[in-house]
């Protein structure tokens, strides 16, 4: 038991000069080094590793735990997609995260998690998208991590789009609004119209394609509006926390300066 104390101070001592391993006894290999992490023996850490994917068999079990624990937990499939998601977008782009990308993470993570067989969660706008300026293709515009710029798209789709940026025909390149020239906005766009003309030609009135459309959009806003009022409202709670702790905090100042002065 003194052992194990004495390993565990000796971890701790590690960790804060800054060290990520340290010597100590271990009943198995004497005097050896030990991770200051989690105060274990190097060499039977490696043991024990080595007997885990000792043969093809034991790998193969070892690699189906981890595929079926992937497929079927959901919330941690999509913190290893968002994660590796972010990362790209930031290597890709250069840039920092929006700000309110903490309050939006949750929800982009059970996107990325809970995104079907045959599509992928895409940017709506391209990491950097491009387009035609005096005839040269040039970056025009950076797509954001956050939630109003992703979608779950087929992926024969997304490969098809790539880079490209065209918000007057691809609503979902457009600002999340119920405005004119808005991602919601139900007034139809050409590609619309040329799409409701040919369904009018195989039997549906341009009038329920039209309606459909609408419902459409109107289902969509609603969805996102409901998720800036909940991220409003955590605003809004946290702006209030901070500036308690903000007032609180000159409180105590303005109260240490009146002592001294008394003093």
């Amino acid at each position: 038991m003194t052992k194990t104390i004495n390993k565990s101070a000796a971890a701790r001592a590690a960790k804060a000069a800054g060290l990520k391993t340290f010597t100590a006894h271990c009943k198995r290999h004497g005097e050896t080094t030990y991770n200051s992490s989690g105060a274990q023996c190097v060499a039977c850490k490696a043991a024990q590793y080595a007997q885990t994917v000792a043969t093809p068999e034991a790998r193969e079990t070892l690699n189906e735990y981890w595929r079926a624990r992937f497929v079927t937990n959901s919330n941690r499939r999509g913190q290893i997609r968002e994660n590796t998601a972010a990362k790209d977008w930031r290597k890709r782009t250069g840039g920092s995260m929006a700000g309110w990308y903490g309050l939006d993470r949750e929800l982009i993570q059970r996107l990325y998690g809970e995104c079907r067989e045959g599509f992928e969660v895409d940017h709506a706008t391209p990491k950097v998208a491009y387009g035609l300026i005096d005839g040269k293709r040039e970056i025009v515009a950076t797509g954001l991590h956050c939630y109003a710029n992703l979608v779950e798209t087929p992926k024969a789709v997304n490969r098809e789009k790539r880079t490209q940026f065209a918000p007057d025909t691809n609503r979902l390149q457009r600002p999340a609004n119920r405005g004119p020239g808005g991602a919601y906005d139900p007034a139809p766009t050409v590609r619309e119209l040329e799409l409701v003309e040919l369904a009018k030609q195989h039997g549906t009135p341009a009038r329920v394609s039209l309606n459909a459309l609408r419902d459409s959009l109107d289902s969509q806003a609603h969805v996102y509006e409901a998720h800036v009022d909940a991220v409003e409202s955590d605003l809004c709670v946290r702006y209030t926390n901070a500036l308690a702790l903000m007032l609180g905090y000159a409180g105590m100042m303005v109260s240490n300066a009146v002592t001294l002065e008394a003093a």
